[in-house]
């Protein structure tokens, strides 16, 4: 997945901030082949206001890989670890920051071309004018709205037709 992200956004450093927090909480990989990672999300975190985090970090990579070795099942994984992390906020409060960063990045980019796609198909040549806000309205409706089965278009009617007055001319 990582490595997937990399080759797409290769032009920033976001792919290397991703790979250095995944490997951050990856528990079998030992401490001493993370260094530069636990640098990595260190000046990342200092982009976002919590300075100074190097040695917490380095602090939390050994307290996992020591639950880890121990043979503490609750620590197997990437998520495992970083669940740890945050159940230990008042221990670790960079490292919880940086594993809800983590479990939260996206995995794919297909929910955002998805949302592009319907933007082109929903604003046409024909259609350029429409302001923001009802583009927006559009696009929700598109994406998480009902199947069209399953609205009731005679209700919509009424209310459409109830809001003002209207010259309908019904045939």
């Amino acid at each position: 997945m990582v490595k997937s992200l990399n080759s797409r956004f290769s032009d920033n450093s976001d792919g290397s901030v991703l790979t250095a927090m995944s490997n951050l909480f990856d528990p079998s990989i030992p401490v001493t082949q993370i260094l530069s990672d636990i640098d990595t999300v260190s000046d990342y975190l200092g982009t976002v206001g919590i300075e100074g985090s190097q040695s917490e970090l380095l602090c939390f990579a050994n307290f996992a890989r020591a639950s880890h070795n121990s043979g503490n099942k609750s620590v197997t994984d990437i998520h495992s670890a970083a669940n740890l992390a945050i159940k230990n906020v008042n221990s670790y409060p960079a490292s919880a920051e940086a594993a809800k960063r983590l479990l939260v990045s996206p995995v794919s980019t297909v929910d955002c071309e998805r949302g592009f796609s319907r933007q082109n198909v929903i604003k046409t040549d024909l259609r350029n004018c429409l302001s923001v806000k009802n583009l927006e309205n559009l696009l929700k409706i598109s994406i998480e709205g009902k199947d069209c089965k399953d609205v009731d278009f005679k209700g919509i009617y009424k209310l459409w037709a109830g809001k003002k007055q209207r010259r309908i001319l019904m045939k």
